[in-house]
């Protein structure tokens, strides 16, 4: 799903075709694509692709937003990102904390499908998946990460700009997935199009659901009895063949 975004952000740009993992002539990580501005990487942060986002969503269901930069000084650095709706914040994470943020850097199939030579990507897992219904977007705080040994900071995100909206694309899919203190995990199912059956499983009998089988969208109450959480959702056509099949773990 990831890889197939990143093809699509590349045709959206107009860029050049590349056989290769590898800088194209006249292009580099201060010009990633023909037709940029070069940037002065040495006092800004330069050019970011941020997924999912309006033009580019995800399929079904998303609980991962990515930040791609053709860049590799890249650190992490302080400061929230706050997914936020009209009615106010949604959750928010610390990109101190090394079990929700993650910097690494781009592999080849990434690489070929962005058309760039180099890069990372920061992924910052978030503790509420997406909304099927949209209206979600992100605020920031300025130095989230850093380049040029801290002397570049990531700007800012704010005031409802519009400046990453990420979405959730498709007649069916899993939505709003958050972990309760209370023991339970609550989700929304949406069902149309293709898709005729969801169905709630554990392979380790981690999360408990009355009712396993959707026909219907709903909003879901499963019961977490087990630390090593381990459960998923699939959904099927009027013939059984499988759609999609989303497997989480916390």
């Amino acid at each position: 799903m990831r890889k197939i975004f990143a093809l699509t952000i590349a045709l959206l740009l107009c860029a050049s075709s590349a056989l290769a993992a590898e800088w194209a002539e006249g292009r580099s990580p201060a010009r990633p694509y023909a037709g940029l501005a070069e940037v002065d990487l040495s006092e800004k942060m330069g050019y970011i692709v941020l997924w999912p986002s309006a033009k580019v969503p995800a399929d079904h269901f998303c609980d991962t937003l990515t930040i791609y930069l053709p860049r590799e000084d890249v650190a992490l650095g302080a400061g929230k990102l706050t997914l936020m709706n009209a009615e106010g914040p949604v959750s928010q994470v610390d990109f101190a904390d090394p079990a929700a943020v993650t910097l690494r850097p781009l592999d080849e199939e990434e690489m070929d499908a962005l058309l760039w030579g180099s890069g990372v990507a920061i992924e910052v897992q978030l503790p509420v998946s997406l909304s099927l219904q949209g209206g979600e977007y992100v605020e920031m705080d300025e130095g989230c990460f850093t380049a040029a040994d801290g002397k570049v900071r990531s700007a800012a995100i704010a005031d409802r700009s519009g400046a990453w909206r990420p979405t959730v694309s498709g007649e069916w899919g899993l939505g709003c997935v958050r972990y309760d203190e209370d023991g339970t995990v609550r989700f929304e199912i949406a069902l149309g199009g293709e898709a005729q059956t969801a169905v709630v499983y554990s392979g380790n009998g981690s999360v408990e659901v009355d009712e396993p089988e959707y026909t219907e969208s709903a909003e879901v109450v499963a019961r977490v009895v087990s630390d090593e959480v381990d459960w998923g959702v699939v959904f099927l056509d009027a013939a059984g063949e499988i759609l999609g099949n989303y497997s989480l773990r916390k």
